[in-house]
């Protein structure tokens, strides 16, 4: 990567005579701002000089003035600012949802100066937005800042918000003081939801910063500039202004006005790489270069290098004189230099092709490619990297054979690697593997993953509960496109890289509407909580008191509330009215500290600190003066200095007594509010850390008010020394959120015979379609005369997609084993159906366990109608029947299908079906079965299966000749015929 150092160096010697551009291309402009209007011209009056008439729109932030005293000043727009916050101006656009468009800035030249208080550093901002109106919105689809740093000094940064929006991982150090004119370009890309930012400081060559995602749901609908907090500082206007931006120019156009660059293109199908000089000038001296991934999507047997190939040793055409050397090969980076001083060189329009046959790029979604070329005197320059193929699309999240879809194919490979070592494994490479979630395994998580993009690609899942409003498929398709694609371009290193990805986990999948509207804070760094992704309901936005929450925004996937005033920031979010059945307003904090670090001496008792949760009964949700509370949750300091949660409702409501909470908060809670308007009631519900859920009261709410809108209300002084809350997600859903939490399913183990069975003991019936057992101590036993698999046994088979009608026969219509199930982890999955649970309903899984002792053991599951993935319950248990094969307590015919299963083969003495215990599951242990049939509890058996006559059995085997029983793991689809008895 290049450091600072060397991207200084850059700068200062970009200027050499053989890197001066050629012209421009000849851009065609749309929208286009000179001013060239009278001193004094406001933005909002300013002339658009291509579309006379449509101009900019500058809004009151909580009536503070946008702009002023900014105006038109001798041919530019002079930004000063004597405000803190954000002043934003926006201009309607035609709107753009494919293609490509370009936002110009060009700017005389700036100067900055540090005088801020914490966070509220001067930035600069041009972006596309989402919204439709120009006249407000801040739905970011693309933007560019420039900003200062925590470090103090002032750089180039892109960024996109929404699922799928990236942050560019490179950013550019600029000058303090800007003396020469400097453009800068963002590029929407509409058709491959890509963004780039360019730029072009003075004479020097013009540069690539980088390449971003864009969240799929994002178009180009309008534009906003936006100055944020204090440009002001040394400013004794009209007279002296020390500090100000003087911007030139700003155009909406349909071409990059910077043409002069470096450009290498990748190919999907085939990995092939070139480069090729369209500088328009001849480059010599180049002395090295560097191909980098950070997902590690680099194949080093299929590059191309200079070395042995373009330099003396080879044809020539890059090094005439001088051979060259391979510095790194690795999945990460590719690199290699010249070993003589002159270097080689570039020719105008020349291509070098760096790939072999097999290509020198892995297939994946991970299109995150930089190529950097350094040459004499310092001088780095980026190339713009493309990609093609593939009917110009990325490979989407889930399409493993990378042949453009997602089918059973695709699942085939999931489920083969599925629970296999994938140690040591690049981003890239684990995913072909089937690690789609980039945590390192290829897991229960996964196949959810799988599970929403199969559906996407395929339509709702005939066999899955389908709510009314589905997304369009390709829709979906996309968000998981772009956060897999893009997640990486903003963070390099694995665990933080697929971050955002947690969304699709925790947001709901296709077909199974729950969550009305979430706010999960995994934007970027800095973003307001008016500015924040509601991945929901991108439609829905909060209305942030902006000039009360000053110091409050998201820092590292939460949003850090603190306050440095006595006011009442009253934030409101307008949402579908909920006038019957219930609804649940979730809050869920990271963690907090009412306590200031100081002590009592920053606790004020005539201003203490509030944060509610309301539902209210106004219907606009666009007002921050409502208070037509319908129910509300506070969590309040008291006189004494402690912190309690209570609740409240107005307009003939009753209230909630008080619950105590700990001043200090370190793991993770969660309060929900719950309104219910049928029975005129509202809850509260706490759950400190990994404790169940609990009722904190139940009170009356008017019958004449609904939830018409949501407030986040944060009140008085977060200020003291130490003192935070950061909140990690607000969501509304039309599902309780407490279910899971209180009634999971039970891993019932028996200890003596190693017996296995999931259990549904709770009230409510379950559907699952993917579980893990993990044993940390290795204490499972994954042979089928251990491990009855549902998979084994074909349960709940369906006719799936395929050409055949019979159950079971295809790809995905039955449960598949884990192809790295072994002694530490035990795991099944159903991509087309589920298997039920009715309450007290359990389902046997033969004796996988190691008898005696208590295992450790860990027990998952994923709920079929939610997505969710639960943690379940693990029981251990004693004792067994005489003749009860599967340990679920009773003697019934599911023994019989693990007796007929494992017929013939050889196991430990007394284990699995040899109830005879000679260590050979035979005829004998029919007969062990048959004459305790009945025995036990009496727990319905899931297959339904009858009991077989004795007579049947006997003429069964006869026929078959007692044939071996054991099998192979197998993908979904090759199933053994089932026997007349299942």
């Amino acid at each position: 990567m290049l450091s600072e150092t060397s991207f200084r160096n850059l700068l200062a010697a970009c200027c050499v005579a053989w890197l001066l551009p050629v012209g421009a291309a000849s851009a065609v402009d749309l929208q286009a701002f000179e001013f060239s209007d009278a001193n004094g011209t406001e933005l909002n009056t300013a002339a658009n000089s291509v579309n006379p008439g449509n101009n900019w729109t500058t809004s009151l932030v909580l009536d503070n003035p946008a702009f002023s005293p900014s105006t038109v000043e001798a041919g530019s727009y002079r930004l000063v600012k004597e405000t803190p916050g954000l002043a934003t101006a926006h201009l309607q656009i035609a709107n753009v949802a494919s293609g490509s468009l370009y936002l110009v800035a060009r700017m005389a030249g700036w100067a900055f100066r540090e005088s801020d208080p914490p966070g509220a550093a001067e930035e600069v901002r041009f972006a596309f937005l989402n919204d439709d109106t120009g006249i407000s919105g801040a739905t970011i689809t693309a933007e560019a800042v420039i900003r200062r740093n925590a470090a103090g000094t002032i750089e180039l940064a892109g960024r996109a918000l929404g699922i799928g929006g990236t942050t560019i991982a490179e950013v550019a150090p600029l000058a303090t003081d800007q003396t020469a004119p400097f453009t800068l370009v963002l590029e929407a890309n509409l058709d491959n939801d890509t963004y780039k930012v360019f730029y072009k400081n003075g004479t020097s060559p013009s540069q690539f910063l980088g390449l971003g995602a864009i969240a799929p749901t994002r178009d180009a609908n309008s534009v906003r500039f936006a100055a944020n907090n204090f440009f002001g500082d040394g400013n004794f206007a009209p007279v002296l202004f020390e500090e100000q931006v003087l911007v030139d120019r700003i155009a909406v156009s349909t071409t990059n006005p910077l043409s002069d660059f470096l450009t290498a293109t990748v190919n999907r199908d085939t990995g092939a790489l070139t480069l090729v000089n369209n500088t328009g000038v001849a480059l010599p001296n180049l002395l090295s270069y560097s191909i980098e991934s950070s997902a590690g999507s680099l194949n080093a047997a299929g590059w191309k290098t200079v070395a042995g190939n373009y330099d003396v040793n080879g044809n020539k055409t890059v090094d005439v004189d001088g051979a060259w050397s391979v510095q790194t090969a690795t999945a990460s980076t590719l690199a290699e230099g010249a070993l003589d001083a002159n270097g080689g060189a570039l020719s105008v329009g020349q291509s070098v092709v760096l790939n072999l046959a097999s290509g020198v790029w892995l297939k994946s979604p991970f299109e995150d490619l930089t190529l950097k070329l350094n040459f004499a005197g310092g001088v780095t320059r980026s190339a713009d990297v493309s990609f093609t193929g593939n009917s110009g699309n990325r490979f989407v999240v889930g399409d493993l054979n990378f042949d453009g879809q997602v089918t059973a194919a695709d699942w085939t490979t999931l489920i083969t690697n599925a629970e296999t070592s994938l140690a040591g494994l690049t981003l890239a490479q684990a995913y072909r593997r089937g690690d789609l979630d980039g945590d390192g395994v290829n897991s229960i998580f996964d196949v959810g993953l799988f599970q929403t993009a199969y559906d996407a690609a395929n339509g709702p899942g005939a066999f899955a509960v389908m709510a009314a409003s589905v997304p369009e498929p390709s829709g979906v398709l996309a968000a998981l496109l772009a956060v897999a694609a893009g997640c990486v371009l903003r963070l390099p290193r694995r665990a933080s890289a697929w971050a955002c990805l947690a969304l699709l986990l925790a947001a709901p999948t296709p077909g199974r509407a729950a969550i009305l509207d979430d706010f999960p804070f995994t934007d970027a760094n800095g973003a307001r909580l008016g500015e924040v992704e509601n991945v929901a309901n991108p439609a829905h936005v909060w209305l942030e008191e902006t000039s009360v929450m000053t110091e409050s925004f998201v820092n590292g996937g939460v949003l850090r509330v603190q306050k440095a005033n006595d006011d009442f920031a009253r934030n409101i979010l307008d949402i579908n009215n909920i006038t019957s059945g219930k609804a649940w307003l979730v809050a869920q904090f990271a963690g907090w500290s009412f306590s200031s670090l100081v002590g009592p001496a920053e606790f004020d008792d005539t201003q203490l600190e509030e944060i509610r949760l309301n539902f209210l009964d106004n219907d606009t949700g666009l007002t921050n003066a409502s208070s037509t509370v319908t129910a509300q949750a506070m969590i309040s300091r008291t006189p004494t200095g402690g912190l309690e949660l209570t609740g409240s409702a107005l307009g003939g409501g009753t209230p909630i007594a008080a619950t105590p909470l700990s001043l200090t908060q370190s793991q993770a809670f969660q309060l929900v509010l719950e309104l219910d308007n049928d029975a005129n009631t509202y809850t509260l519900y706490t759950k400190n850390g990994a404790a169940p859920f609990a009722s904190a009261g139940t009170g009356n709410i008017s019958s004449a008010r609904n939830g018409n809108s949501v407030r986040f209300g944060v009140n008085n002084n977060f200020g003291g020394t130490g003192e935070f809350l950061d909140v990690d997600r607000i969501y509304i859903t039309d599902v309780s959120p407490i279910v899971d939490a209180v009634d999971p399913l039970t891993l019932r183990v028996n200890t003596t015979t190693g017996a296995v069975s999931i259990v549904n003991a709770s009230s409510v019936p379950y559907a699952f379609d993917s579980y893990r057992i993990e044993s940390a101590s290795g204490s499972l036993r994954v042979g089928d005369a251990f491990w009855s698999s549902l998979s084994d046994r074909a349960v709940d088979a369906v006719d799936g997609p395929d050409a055949g009608s019979t159950l079971g026969d295809g790809v995905g219509e039955t449960w598949d084993e884990a192809g790295g199930s072994g002694p530490g982890v035990l795991a099944e999955s159903f991509l087309l159906g589920s298997t039920s649970l009715a309450p007290t309903q359990s389902l046997a899984l033969g004796s996988p366990v190691t008898p005696g002792g208590t295992p450790l053991i860990d027990f998952q599951f994923r709920r079929a109608d939610t997505g969710a993935v639960i943690s379940g319950l693990v029981e251990f248990v004693t004792g067994g029947l005489t003749g009860d094969y599967n340990g679920d307590g009773a003697v019934n015919a599911a023994d019989y299908t693990v007796w007929r299963d494992t017929l013939n083969q050889s196991v430990p003495a007394g284990t699995g079906a040899d109830g005879d215990s000679n260590g050979v599951v035979g005829p004998a242990d029919y007969t062990v079965w048959k004459n305790s049939f009945g025995l036990g509890a009496a727990v319905a058996a899931v297959e339904g299966s009858p009991v077989p006559e004795p007579a049947a059995v006997l003429l069964l085997l006869v026929a078959a000749g007692f044939p071996a029983a054991s099998r192979a793991w197998r993908p979904r689809g090759r199933v053994a015929t089932a026997a007349p008895f299942e």
